[in-house]
């Protein structure tokens, strides 16, 4: 009806600015000019005006109200355009206010503590911000639509731009640092002493401890996760630890296991001169097996070492041998591998659901007795996007992405430092690790949306969280039944609308059903949308009696249909495997 009423309104009468308008849209066209209008306010660079107007029109999760407008109900690109518009709008309010404030800093007046305390204290929401703007951009381009493309392409650019600024003028601000007052900080920031001040402490307080070395943490998803945390332990702390350089597994994964003796280490390079690890004693740690002999020797307690991957798929029989020994280590390579592999070049946001997996771990491990919790991460990283600049020194010598080694070289581009300024021994003669000064690439590279090894607050700062007194999680236990409708495809999406209906609740009945949603072995599940409950990553929380629909995609498999399936994350609840999707 309204559009058969619209097709008889004349241009005069369709020719509004969105202040002229009602709350709620009667028409289409009235829906078009919010969107358009807030559109023009981003190309205008009107940041807090945009985000008004986008908080205005976007649904109240916590009410489950989808929107106020019904075109947004009828069209997710929308909702989606809408979604993207409001990040947007923070990313650029963000950026700005923290340019200002890094161009105000003289680094003669600053220590490497200051520094890392102005990031900490606020520096890092801007990386946060930033990683969630580029998924919601990804997500948006990947549905195809025409509706504002031309801005949104222009726009993106520019805020990709400005953040790139920001963060380089941070990187500038750190080296100047760095140069001034050297690139080792005071001995309680530095990584290579985390055994001696972090964990050894604990493991003399004769508890159960638990280790998560994580690959690629950088110090804004060490706060993300603290934040899944809250509700399990009563007791948290995040901390900083500044990484070796380069900012590489090899070095970093390395450090955190006693190396370091009377302040240095001494490194070992391979046959192309690239650094590959230190020799701890008699033993060269490059590897995972020598990590563990190395924490072994020192930690005085049987230790016991576990893949995430494992300590979530085996069965309870096999974990068992794991969790008799009192210090166990996990790794977790999630959020570096799939960097590494360029997922996110395809839209695939694999930050919240490594966040997801590495709670569901914390969990089952405080099942199992363990008391004391502390997590780390050999490194941190960078987004890659249009404003990344590659190939700044091709024809350097022994040059990797972000540092060389070799002759000493200073310049406006460039910053060096000596091993020996690093406290690295054992090297025939005095080389210089040489690094970018700001955010940019020294190699061509055709892989570029993450990327790490540089000396950036973004790089070198990783958290040190530390978990005690676990709470008392409620008995959610019951039996309850997922009634599972597949709908059409959407946006390029697969669609299913899914209803738990309790069945047999147990005494203190929840409200809602947490669930997982995962694949066959090897395929990735990208979770576009969910609507009408809350996720994070693929963790799902589904209101009882009540339907949610899933938007998803299935990816990197080889084969052309995949089953997908519904794990519980409560107790004594069971899995539910539907039908087939095709891969997309």
């Amino acid at each position: 009806m309204a559009q058969q009423v619209e097709a008889n309104l004349t241009q005069e009468e369709c020719s509004h600015n969105s202040d002229e308008l009602g709350h709620l849209d009667t028409f289409c066209f009235e829906a078009d000019i919010f969107l358009k209008d807030a559109m023009t306010l981003l190309e205008e660079s009107k940041w807090p005006d945009a985000l008004k107007l986008a908080k205005s029109r976007l649904p109240d999760i916590k009410k489950r109200n989808i929107s106020n407008s019904f075109w947004l109900k009828q069209d997710r690109k929308r909702l989606w355009l809408w979604e993207w518009i409001k990040i947007a709008a923070i990313l650029g309010m963000k950026a700005a206010q923290i340019i200002n404030e890094v161009k105000k800093q003289n680094p003669k007046n600053l220590t490497h503590e200051k520094l890392i305390n102005l990031y900490t204290d606020y520096w890092w929401h801007l990386d946060q911000i930033h990683r969630k703007f580029s998924s919601l951009s990804e997500r948006y381009q990947s549905t195809h639509s025409d509706l504002h493309i031309k801005a949104f392409i222009e726009t993106r650019k520019r805020l990709h731009s400005l953040y790139r600024s920001c963060i380089d003028e941070q990187s500038l601000l750190w080296n100047q640092l760095c140069q001034l007052t050297g690139f080792l900080p005071a001995e309680s920031l530095q990584q290579r002493y985390f055994f001696q001040n972090r964990l050894k402490p604990l493991i003399h307080q004769a508890k159960k401890t638990a280790v998560f070395f994580v690959d690629a943490l950088r110090y804004e998803l060490g706060q993300e996760l603290v934040q899944e945390l809250q509700s399990i332990f009563t007791q948290l702390d995040i901390s900083v630890m500044l990484a070796e350089l380069p900012t590489i597994t090899a070095v970093g994964m390395n450090a955190l296991v006693p190396v370091v003796k009377d302040g240095n280490m001494s490194t070992i390079f391979d046959k192309k001169g690239t650094i590959s690890g230190f020799q701890g004693g008699e033993r060269q740690v490059i590897n995972h097996d020598n990590r563990h002999k190395t924490l072994q020797d020192h930690a005085g307690v049987e230790t016991s070492w576990i893949k995430l991957n494992d300590l979530l798929s085996f069965t309870e029989k096999k974990l068992k041998k794991y969790f008799n020994q009192e210090l166990l280590v996990v790794t977790a390579q999630d959020i570096d591998k799939m960097g590494e592999s360029g997922a996110l070049s395809y839209g695939i946001n694999y930050f919240e659901k490594g966040i997801t997996r590495l709670k569901t771990a914390i969990l089952k491990v405080t099942e199992k007795g363990y008391e004391q919790f502390i997590i780390t991460s050999d490194h941190g990283f960078i987004l890659g996007d249009e404003s990344l600049e590659t190939g700044r020194a091709p024809k350097m010598e022994c040059a990797e992405r972000r540092y060389a080694y070799g002759a000493e070289k200073n310049s406006e581009n460039f910053t060096s430092v000596s091993l020996n300024q690093l406290n690295y021994t054992n090297t025939e003669k005095e080389n210089f690790f040489i690094f970018e000064r700001t955010t940019h690439l020294l190699t061509n590279q055709s892989q570029t949306s993450f990327y790490h090894g540089g000396n950036t607050l973004q790089e070198r700062l990783v958290p040190v969280i530390s978990l005690s007194l676990a709470k008392n999680q409620p008995d959610h236990s019951g039996e309850f039944k997922l009634m599972i409708e597949k709908k059409s495809e959407d946006q390029g999406f697969h669609r299913i609308g899914v209803f738990p209906k309790s069945i047999n609740p147990g005494l203190f009945a929840p409200s809602s059903l947490e669930v997982q949603l995962l694949s066959d072995a090897d395929i990735f599940v990208e979770i576009g949308d969910i609507v009408g409950a809350e996720r994070k990553g693929d963790i799902l929380t589904l209101p009882l009696e009540q339907e949610s629909e899933i938007y998803f995609k299935l990816r990197y498999g080889s084969i052309s249909k995949a089953h997908i399936k519904f794990k519980t994350t409560q107790k004594k609840c069971k899995d539910y495997k539907v039908r087939m999707f095709r891969l997309f």
